[in-house]
C-alpha cells in the first residue's frame, strides 16, 4: 500500500534507483508534452474565445459534421499524467519494491539506451501532434536556446484559415452561401406539353372560293404561341441549366470544405483505422515497456 510518509525518505528520490530514473525521464517528457501540446492547445482556445469564434467553431463542428476534438483533447489530458499513475500502480499496488540493482556495465549499456528510445519516441510524437496544430492557430515549432521561447513564439503564428477570424468568418460565410445554392430547385420546363399540338401541322395559309390566298388569324396565333412558348422555355431551361452547373459546383465545393477541415483534424487526431490500432500499440510500449525492463530485464541481466 501506498505510505505518504515514503514521499520524505531520501531513496524515494535517489536517481541510481531505476524506477526513480524512470520517473525523472517521464517527468521531463510531461514537461516536453505540456509546452508542445497542453499549452498551445489552452492558448488556441483562450484565442478563439477572446476573438468571439467558439460558437462560431461549434457550428462549423455540426454542421460540417467534424469528429475526433473532443476525443484528442482527452486523449492528451489522459496520457499527460497517464504514465506516473502506471509507475505509481506498479510499484505500490502490483509489483511492489524493486530488488537491489548493483548497475553493472550491462545494465548501464541497456538503460541508457532504453531510456534514449523511450524519450526520443516521446519527443517525436509531441513533435508531430505540435506541427499538426500549427494550422489551428499554434505558434511555429523552433529550436531555440531561450527559454522565453519555449513557449512559442507568437511572431511565428500561421495566418491560416482555420486560425485567422476573419479568413475562418469569411471561409464560412462562403460556405454557407454555397450551401445555400446547392439547395436550389432544378425543374425544367417541358414546353411539349404547353404546346397547341393541333396546329402544328397545319398551314397559316388558306384559299378562298374565289382562289383568293388567305392567312387564318387563329393558326397563325397559335403558332405563334407555340413559337413563343418553344423559346421562353428554351431560355427558362438554358437558365435553369446553368443554374443546376452553379448547384453540382456548389455541392461539391461544399464536400470539399467539409473535408479539408476533417482532414485538419484528423492530421492531429490520427483517426484512421490503422492509426488508432498503431497509437494503442505505441502507447502500449512506452507505458508498459519501461517497467517490463526495470523488473524484469535488469534483475536479469545483474
Amino acid at each position: 500500500m501506498l505510505d505518504p510518509s515514503v514521499f520524505l525518505e531520501l531513496e524515494t528520490y535517489d536517481p541510481r534507483n531505476p524506477l526513480v530514473a524512470y520517473v525523472y525521464i517521464v517527468i521531463i517528457a510531461m514537461f516536453i508534452r505540456l509546452n508542445l501540446i497542453i499549452i498551445p492547445l489552452y492558448k488556441i482556445y483562450r484565442r478563439y474565445t477572446n476573438q468571439g469564434l467558439i460558437k462560431l467553431i461549434y457550428t462549423i463542428k455540426k454542421e460540417a459534421k467534424i469528429s475526433g476534438i473532443e476525443g484528442f483533447i482527452l486523449r492528451e489530458l489522459f496520457l499527460f499524467g497517464l504514465p506516473i499513475a502506471v509507475v505509481i500502480v506498479f510499484r505500490y499496488l502490483i509489483l511492489g519494491d524493486l530488488p537491489d540493482i548493483s548497475w553493472n556495465i550491462q545494465q548501464i549499456i541497456g538503460s541508457v539506451i532504453v531510456g534514449s528510445m523511450w524519450m526520443t519516441i516521446e519527443i517525436r510524437g509531441s513533435l508531430r501532434t505540435r506541427r499538426a496544430l500549427e494550422p489551428f492557430g499554434a505558434s511555429k515549432f523552433q529550436w531555440t536556446w531561450n527559454p522565453k521561447d519555449w513557449l512559442g513564439n507568437s511572431e511565428l503564428e500561421q495566418a491560416s484559415t482555420l486560425a485567422n477570424p476573419q479568413l475562418l468568418k469569411g471561409a464560412w460565410m462562403t460556405r454557407q452561401k454555397l450551401v445555400n445554392f446547392s439547395k436550389w430547385h432544378i425543374d425544367y420546363i417541358d414546353s411539349e406539353s404547353l404546346i397547341d399540338d393541333s396546329v402544328s401541322d397545319e398551314s397559316v395559309f388558306y384559299k378562298t372560293d374565289e382562289g383568293k390566298l388567305l392567312i387564318d388569324g387563329d393558326i397563325l396565333r397559335s403558332k405563334v404561341g407555340n413559337l413563343a412558348i418553344k423559346s421562353a422555355s428554351a431560355a427558362k431551361n438554358i437558365q435553369t441549366k446553368i443554374k443546376e452547373g452553379i448547384k453540382n459546383v456548389s455541392e461539391y465545393a461544399v464536400m470539399q470544405i467539409d473535408s479539408g477541415i476533417q482532414e485538419a483534424v484528423d492530421n492531429v487526431t490520427q483517426r484512421t483505422k490503422m492509426s488508432i490500432v498503431k497509437s494503442y500499440l505505441y502507447n502500449f510500449a512506452l507505458l508498459f515497456g519501461p517497467i517490463f525492463w526495470i523488473y524484469q530485464a535488469l534483475p536479469v541481466l545483474s
